[in-house]
């Protein structure tokens, strides 16, 4: 989260941040197994990351403590192929000295590519009290992922700054005007070189703020390699006052991923003025309309190039102001509020006895332990049947206790899930 952070490290920061200011106690974990046994809720974040999203949903059902799930689920279906295929082709492209025939056979052949897998945390996803999903488009991939666990919609806020500092402050330290802007760390999702293509015959400049992108990273070196006749800049670690700046002197900002949940950065630059553009791949459109921003396909660099040169042509807007205003972490922490209120007084109500009590009963020993680890192991490997049949068949074993409770709880609610089909 903090060595390598991106969105998810964001939307967790804020929430915590103003959560606490209601009087939540609000404690960060990345410890697999912490203990839960003074906390009534489990906050996880990002189901794209399975080895880590699943080893904290365990370690919750394990504990009987209720969880929610900021998703951040991608569409990986619509967009992973092409997006690896395309830094293939422009390594291909760069090593044939940019000859236009093989970036346009290239492009003819990504066009036809399959659908990519779903990655996704199947047990985090399935055993949730609640999915929180960014916006609607977000949530029709979880509906179609999991569709017995609720959905919520919770959507994220803006990080704008009312700092008092024009574009001078920008323009003169990097030499530039009237400049396209794209803000964001440097990586194939984000699709940086498709906007080098653009307008790679344009003499138009083009400005990438790269936050905590590691300046040895191939694509980025893939980057600064394309060669095009417009100026490139690269733009690293600006303070929050020559960002602002670096807005207020863009002409216009463009993010042209592959996929964005929903590319926060593109509303903050339709705030300070620019005149935004962003890729319609993702959930952007949940959040603005063509009245805010134009749109483009990420794998058309020709359509990509038309819409830029509209847009450079466009006078300055700041029209989006004060609808972007409306997405604040402020109204996200109550929506998020609600929804913990929601589930823990749910969980609560739908169990006999409190699994947040301290219990009595003795430990679970090592058979009962390795019992329980055979079924957790067959929802693993997604035999979900089978978990279950494992349970009713060795459950007779072992004594009551809490441990059982729990685990009757769990498999009633797997057996709900797969529509009381064992």
């Amino acid at each position: 989260a903090y060595r390598v952070p991106g969105g998810d490290t964001v939307v967790m920061n804020r929430l915590q941040e103003i959560l606490q200011k209601t009087g939540m106690q609000i404690d960060f974990s990345s410890d697999y197994h912490p203990d839960l046994s003074d906390y009534d809720l489990v906050h996880i974040f990002n189901l794209t990351v399975p080895h880590y999203t699943e080893a904290f949903a365990k370690n919750a059902i394990n504990a009987g403590v209720p969880y929610v799930v900021t998703t951040l689920q991608e569409d990986f279906r619509k967009y992973q192929i092409k997006a690896n295929f395309a830094t293939r082709l422009f390594w291909m492209y760069r090593d044939k000295k940019q000859l236009p025939q093989i970036f346009e056979m290239g492009l003819a052949e990504l066009l036809t590519l399959p659908e990519a897998r779903d990655t996704t945390s199947l047990i985090a996803g399935t055993f949730a009290e609640a999915l929180l999903a960014c916006g609607a488009s977000e949530g029709k991939t979880l509906n179609r992922l999991f569709p017995n666990t609720a959905i919520e919609i919770a959507p994220f806020g803006c990080s704008v700054k009312d700092i008092d500092v024009g574009p001078e402050l920008f323009e003169r330290k990097y030499g530039v005007k009237d400049f396209i802007l794209c803000v964001g760390r440097m990586e194939s999702r984000k699709n940086q070189l498709m906007l080098l293509k653009a307008l790679e015959f344009d003499d138009i400049p083009i400005v990438f703020c790269i936050g905590a992108t590691h300046e040895k990273s191939e694509y980025m070196r893939l980057c600064r390699e394309f060669k095009r006749k417009g100026k490139t800049i690269f733009a690293e670690k600006l303070s929050d006052e020559m960002l602002v700046s670096a807005y207020r002197a863009a002409k216009v900002h463009c993010l042209p991923s592959w996929f964005e949940l929903p590319g926060l950065v593109t509303l903050e630059a339709a705030y300070y003025g620019c005149n935004a553009v962003a890729s319609n791949w993702g959930s952007i459109g949940d959040y603005a309309t063509t009245d805010d921003c134009w749109f483009i396909s990420p794998d058309d660099p020709n359509g990509m190039r038309t819409v830029l040169l509209d847009a450079m042509m466009a006078p300055r807007s700041s029209k989006s102001s004060n609808k972007i205003k409306d997405f604040s972490w402020e109204r996200s922490a109550k929506t998020v509020t609600n929804i913990y209120n929601k589930v823990v007084g749910d969980f609560k109500t739908r169990n006999m006895h409190s699994f947040l009590e301290i219990s009595n009963e003795p430990r679970p020993t090592p058979s009962m332990s390795s019992f329980f680890g055979s079924i957790l192991e067959e929802i693993d490997n997604k035999n979900f049947a089978e978990a279950i049949k494992t349970y009713k068949n060795g459950k007779v074993n072992y004594p009551p206790c809490e441990e059982l409770d729990k685990f009757d709880t769990l498999m009633i609610k797997l057996s709900g899930k797969l529509g009381g089909q064992s």
